[in-house]
């Protein structure tokens, strides 16, 4: 593939991109890791492992598999995170009253010149609130359980009938 011609060529210069800059963070992770040391991450944790079955000839513990799975979770991170940034951001701008009050929560809670970091949420119940609504309510994965229609009814001009099985990702 790399030898043909093509629009492909631009995705395997990404795709090499990616596992250069995951590798660099193994890299990094591997200078500054000893055995034995609390695993800080998922790097950390493999390496531990891959020290573990060093000798052992039937391990797939390897440099290069970690690599993919670090790329692997980051591709699919990245597109499960898009999806659900662009339909809380919909649902914001459905919802301004909810965007008001979570704005007014936030600036009554943090200092605007403060960074926001995990414990911040105990402060912040709406907005925490509206996260997890936000999360329960978009379907970032293309399939989910089947709603029972409750009685005959339309949805987008269509007819659909009581007991019907509706796919609740339908919006």
């Amino acid at each position: 593939m790399r030898h043909l011609p093509g629009r492909h060529q631009q995705v395997l210069e990404y795709n090499d991109f990616l596992h250069e800059a995951v590798r660099a963070e193994v890299q990094s992770h591997k200078a500054k890791w000893k055995e034995g040391n609390k695993p800080q991450d998922l790097v950390d944790l493999y390496l531990d492992h891959m020290e573990k079955t060093k000798d052992d000839p039937t391990s797939t513990f390897s440099e290069d598999n970690m690599v993919q799975i670090m790329v692997d979770l980051l591709i699919g991170g990245s597109e499960n995170t898009a999806s659900l940034l662009s339909g809380a951001l919909l649902l914001m701008i459905k919802h301004p009253e909810v965007q008001e009050k979570v704005l007014e929560e936030v600036s009554a809670a943090l200092d605007p010149s403060q960074a926001v970091c995990y414990e911040d949420r105990k402060k912040l119940p709406y907005t925490t609130a509206v996260i997890h609504e936000i999360l329960r309510f978009i379907n970032i994965v293309g399939i989910g359980p089947f709603r029972l229609c409750l009685k005959d009814t339309t949805m987008f001009g269509c007819p659909i009938a009581k007991t019907r099985p509706v796919d609740s990702h339908l919006r």
